[in-house]
């Protein structure tokens, strides 16, 4: 994103962003400023007993094989993500 804001004519992609499904598209995305100072940010985190329960692959044909996974919000004054922010996509 940084690489398409900076310079755009490098970025040899076209169609829509999105946030998980292409349903999902994004309208807008700005960077936030170089002096940007918030009190608190909030990751998602996995979490077995998260009260959140989201697709992290969905299966387009069908639905059957869509995986999901239990989510937490988590609360947080560092801006880089904790380990627990990532999911992992197992192919098999």
């Amino acid at each position: 994103m940084q690489q398409a804001f900076a310079n755009p004519t490098s970025i040899n992609r076209f169609g829509g962003l999105c946030l998980g499904e292409s349903r999902d598209l994004v309208n807008t995305v700005t960077p936030l400023p170089a002096n940007y100072h918030a009190e608190s940010l909030w990751w998602l985190v996995t979490d077995e007993d998260g009260s959140l329960t989201l697709p992290y692959w969905v299966d387009h044909v069908g639905s059957k094989r869509t995986r999901w996974k239990c989510y937490e919000l988590q609360e947080s004054q560092v801006w880089q993500p904790p380990d627990l922010a990532w999911t992992t996509i197992q192919t098999s």
